[in-house]
């Protein structure tokens, strides 16, 4: 069996390539939209990609499973259980214990409710898998009843790497009967042999889970002897189940609302975006400074991807700050309003390599891409300094260290607001701190008064430039980013409480 996971960290999504090389035809699983990955690895190895699988239908990103399947011929797969997927299009439905041949491997569906209701996971065999009927419920579901050795479980947002998909995505109303049948799915894929691999969906760095590990595989084995929700699980501990999944969860980000609905409909195809080739981005679009700001006072939205001390120094007032790297989408779709063209400001942009320019755009645009933002009109050209060249208006934002920062705090004058995750807050904050999550933010700025002097901080200073930045627009005139962050707080020995 020929398997290849693709994982993007800053997403802490994996989706898979899986084939049997001797007969030439692979399959991809849980595919994102910018794919064009899966078709030149599939090219490599000689594979006609002719199975598109879905483990559920994804809240966190845009699926590239239709437009792969328009490209290649390619079949979709997706569940139909419990409602089903819901997708608008042509699709072959899965139920318990249906099977997909890829060669001679056996991709068998079982039905793993919890992280969303029509949930599958996929179990890969090699051998003679018999008679798909044979897969059976949740008792006997370790016992194959055939030939076939389990090889490796495609687990979607069941079981994950130190932890398990989280179960109230869909609504207050279904996430008790959720995680209770999350505990029972996971309960499922531990009667799988302990050396079978787990692939999962989700991955460090994920909002679909609490926790989780570094690793981006594991084993069956593995994550009974060391999850503690799977150790639930395996105890049949329900109500131990749920108190380990539902506490501290992170904050998912807004755009997340909108990805359910857009994957069941289906994205607007990259080629009408006018993108080009299989898969291919955007093209660069250099905007002139004077282009730019028509753009803006007409109901563009300008995103600076610098780091936050350039930001800082100078940026065109009213950008957010969303620095380039692994989380730039999660963050933009957590702050930036979706239904308006974006401008871009890029680190690249100041007399660099065209090389680095082009590399810049493009992890830019992808990210955006699978968040669900189409309308990206362009980047500045020149940068900040053709901007400044031009005589047009620039803002800054001042930076602190933590020590400055705790000095402004002590005499009263200005409040720390901590933006970090629920998790991280209750591991130790600064005193008198306010904390609201940076994904809940743009939610809650009727609570922050627009008199008070904020001293805004994360861990490191880079989701704090974020909310400086979205509190700069909304009318704050007195703030200022921790540069470090909590890390460099505790690194100087500065008073902190749980």
């Amino acid at each position: 069996m020929y398997l290849r996971q693709f994982f993007l960290p800053g997403l802490g999504h994996g989706s898979y390539l899986v084939g049997d090389e001797s007969a030439g035809v692979g399959a991809v699983i849980d595919p994102r939209r910018d794919f064009d990955c899966y078709l030149s690895a599939a090219q490599e190895v000689g594979l006609s990609i002719a199975h598109v699988l879905e483990t559920h239908t994804h809240n966190d990103y845009v699926s590239g499973a239709r437009e792969l399947a328009a490209v290649t011929g390619a079949q979709v797969w997706a569940s139909g259980a419990r409602g089903g997927a819901g997708l608008e299009c042509a699709f072959s439905p899965l139920y318990d214990g249906a099977e997909v041949m890829v060669g001679d491997i056996t991709l068998r569906a079982w039905e793993t409710p919890g992280h969303t209701p029509e949930h599958l996971a996929f179990v890969a065999l090699e051998g003679d898998a018999g008679d798909a009927g044979d897969a059976g419920g949740a008792g006997g579901a370790g016992d194959t009843g055939d030939d076939a050795a389990p090889v490796a479980v495609f687990s979607g947002g069941s079981l994950m790497v130190g932890a398990a998909g989280r179960t109230d995505l869909t609504g207050e109303r279904q996430t008790a009967t959720l995680t209770r049948a999350q505990c029972d799915s996971i309960r499922r894929l531990l009667t799988l042999p302990d050396g079978t691999l787990v692939y999962p969906a989700h991955g460090g760095g994920s909002f679909c889970g609490g926790g989780g590990g570094a690793s981006r595989w594991s084993t069956v084995g593995h994550e009974r002897r060391t999850n503690p929700l799977a150790r639930a699980a395996d105890r049949n501990d329900p109500d131990g189940f749920a108190c380990e999944l539902l506490d501290a969860l992170p904050v998912i980000p807004a755009y997340w609302s909108r990805m359910r609905p857009l994957n069941r409909r289906g994205p607007t195809p990259l080629a009408h975006l006018g993108a080009a080739g299989h898969g291919g981005i955007l093209p660069p679009l250099a905007l002139s400074p004077e282009r730019v700001r028509e753009l803006l006072d007409q109901d563009a939205v300008c995103v600076d991807t610098r780091d936050p001390a350039a930001y800082g120094g100078a940026h065109i007032p009213r950008s957010f700050s969303v620095g380039l790297g692994d989380s730039f989408g999660i963050w933009v779709g957590s702050v930036v309003p979706e239904d308006r063209p974006l401008v871009l400001v890029l680190p690249q942009a100041e007399g660099g390599a065209p090389d680095a320019l082009a590399q810049a755009w493009s992890q830019a645009v992808r990210q955006l891409l699978r968040a669900g933002y189409d309308r990206v009109a362009g980047y500045l050209e020149g940068g900040l300094r053709a901007w400044s060249v031009a005589g047009l208006p620039f803002d800054h934002l001042p930076q602190l260290d933590a020590r400055d920062a705790h000095a402004h705090a002590q005499n009263g004058a200005w409040r720390i607001l901590d933006v970090r995750q629920p998790r991280e807050w209750f591991g130790g904050h600064a005193r008198g701190a306010l904390h609201v999550p940076g994904a809940d933010l743009p939610r809650r700025l009727d609570e922050l008064e627009k008199d008070t002097r904020w001293l805004v901080v994360c861990s490191t200073g880079y989701r704090s430039a974020i909310a400086a930045s979205l509190l700069r627009r909304a009318g704050h005139r007195h703030v200022a980013n921790v540069l470090g962050g909590m890390s460099a707080w505790q690194a100087a020995h500065l008073p902190t409480e749980r």
